[in-house]
């Protein structure tokens, strides 16, 4: 035994010991490929899930991909802290979708809301997509494919000189390629994808709700956002509700506006966010 533990040890032999070791590098990619770009999460309730990375990992939600972006498919939330993207995908009702399932609506045109309905059922929440930026989406894709790689989903342009493609890469999830034809583009993270930084420096307030674990008891908190340049969120209050917006409308656990409501809290609103910008002007200096 002790003869055995010192030839393995041994570092005169040249098959054992670290300084013997040589890392080698064949060097074989077939296209350049420049760096992760973000990781693609499937799951039931997009919201919750991105919220409680964004707790968890302190990373704050920058972006967004919904109805108000005009994505009738799916919703997304972009989670981001430097070069990690993280993203969050859960398909809409079919009730609010249904006309536009497979149409261009969706910020990802690779989703599928057949696929990530299965996906969920057989998965959970689950990592859908690996995205890798290359230098060309179509090149990458078609190199993939002639040595053996199975298809996901063709090259494709998805706006502002974007490309995307994807091929399978392991059970469900797909290895995803993004190219970008215009670097000199100032988006936030993909085309259809719109800011989402909440209590922001150009708000007057900030707004959280707390709740327990079922949601049967939420209680809202306002305050005022000292030294920062202010818009009065009363006029936009006094404007939303003149056109009859109603917040609230639950929808796959999203929540989104409504329409027709005749004057829900009618006043109250403007009069209570102008109250707390009046109590916040006695703070400045």
């Amino acid at each position: 035994m002790d003869m055995q533990k010192k030839n393995l040890g041994d570092e005169s032999r040249p098959e054992f010991g670290h300084a013997n070791f040589v890392r080698t590098n064949p060097k074989s990619a077939r296209f350049r490929v420049k760096k992760f770009h973000h990781i693609e999460f499937w799951c039931g309730n997009a919201i919750n899930s991105a919220q409680r990375f964004s707790f968890g990992l302190g990373m704050p939600i920058v972006a967004k991909s919904d109805l108000t972006t005009g994505n009738m498919v799916h919703v997304s939330y972009l989670l981001q802290s430097g070069d990690l993207n993280l993203v969050f995908t859960a398909p809409y009702s079919p009730s609010i979708g249904e006309n536009a399932i497979g149409t261009t609506t969706a910020s990802i045109p690779t989703f599928n809301h057949c696929a990530a309905r299965s996906f969920s059922a057989s998965h959970g929440f689950g990592v859908r997509a690996t995205a890798i930026e290359v230098d060309d989406a179509e090149s990458a894709f078609n190199t993939s494919i002639s040595y053996g790689a199975k298809a996901s989903s063709p090259p494709m342009e998805i706006g502002n000189g974007v490309f995307i493609s994807e091929v399978e890469l392991y059970g469900d999830v797909v290895l995803r390629y993004i190219s970008f034809k215009n670097s000199s583009s100032n988006m936030v993270f993909l085309p259809s994808f719109k800011d989402d930084i909440r209590g922001n420096s150009q708000s007057g307030l900030n707004s959280v709700a707390l709740a327990n674990n079922e949601e049967s008891v939420l209680l809202n908190i306002t305050e005022p956002v000292y030294g920062t340049e202010r818009k009065s969120q009363a006029n936009n209050i006094s404007r939303d509700n003149s056109e009859g917006w109603m917040y609230g409308e639950r929808c796959e656990g999203n929540t989104v506006q409504k329409g027709g409501c005749r004057g829900f809290g009618k006043g109250n609103f403007p009069a209570l966010f102008k109250s707390i910008e009046e109590y916040e002007k006695t703070f400045d200096p």
